[in-house]
């Protein structure tokens, strides 16, 4: 197997501190500075980010395209929390198309989003194009099950709402995707968009071979969230109330 790691030792400072992060002590001290010494890297990029003079790349991946370092403190918890709290569910949706540079951004956001071991195993499907065709056998699907075949027509934007895109998220990990659901939906709102967690449409996909044939759902993948996204055609003007946390301290 090919190092995954590259180390310049005439860089290096001998801090250590990529061999005390790395969660697979995968790396050890040597003459003063890091070497790769266990073939078991899962590839996750800790010893990248931590050392504090650049010593470490990675091969197989751009890592001159990671961008700024920012932490979510620098965000402020007090406009965090607000964000959370103002966050609702959209259900009504505009008649306009998502910015392809807005589309770029979610996918980018998508693919730092953390899998257990960095497997990266996570397909993002996103419906647009054939949006209207990929619904109604949805609700085909829905409808039979509902024993209400021959009444289809009251189902129409029952699912999608008149979004002009659907994110469907798949992978192998059930836990992945919920982590990458919940992230997304939060982002896509700093795009000035809107997002449902349509759990009926979670159901159907993962109920209908048909509709994860025309969604190209890979084998082994099972559908873990699903966001109809666009923009937002409903005002709130201040948080919904919430019933007291549910706790306990043990």
């Amino acid at each position: 197997m090919t190092n995954p790691i590259i180390i310049d030792t005439d860089t290096c400072i001998g801090c250590g501190e990529c061999v005390r992060d790395c969660p697979t002590k995968c790396l050890a001290m040597e003459d003063n500075h890091a070497v790769y010494a266990h073939d078991r890297c899962m590839e996750c990029g800790h010893c990248f980010a931590i050392c504090p003079v650049a010593a470490i790349d990675m091969r197989d991946y751009d890592t001159e395209d990671v961008g700024r370092f920012y932490t979510m403190d620098q965000i402020g918890a007090d406009d965090f929390l607000a964000a959370i709290k103002s966050r609702r569910s959209i259900r009504h949706f505009k008649d306009k198309k998502i910015e392809e540079e807005k589309i770029e951004l979610i996918l980018e956001a998508g693919r730092h989003i953390q899998t257990a071991k960095n497997i990266q195993d996570l397909k993002f499907t996103l419906i647009s194009g054939n949006i209207n065709q990929i619904e109604n056998e949805m609700i085909k699907a829905f409808a039979t099950h509902n024993g209400d075949q021959n009444n289809t027509d009251r189902y129409k934007n029952y699912l999608f709402k008149g979004a002009p895109m659907v994110i469907v998220i798949s992978g192998e990990n059930e836990m992945d995707a919920g982590i990458a659901t919940a992230y997304l939906e939060l982002f896509v709102e700093s795009l000035g968009l809107g997002a449902l967690v349509s759990g009926y449409s979670h159901r159907i996909i993962e109920g209908s071979a048909e509709v994860k044939k025309l969604i190209h759902m890979p084998e082994g993948h099972r559908v873990q969230g699903v966001l109809v996204v666009g923009y937002p055609d409903v005002t709130y003007h201040r948080p919904a109330p919430r019933k007291p946390a549910n706790y306990e301290l043990i």
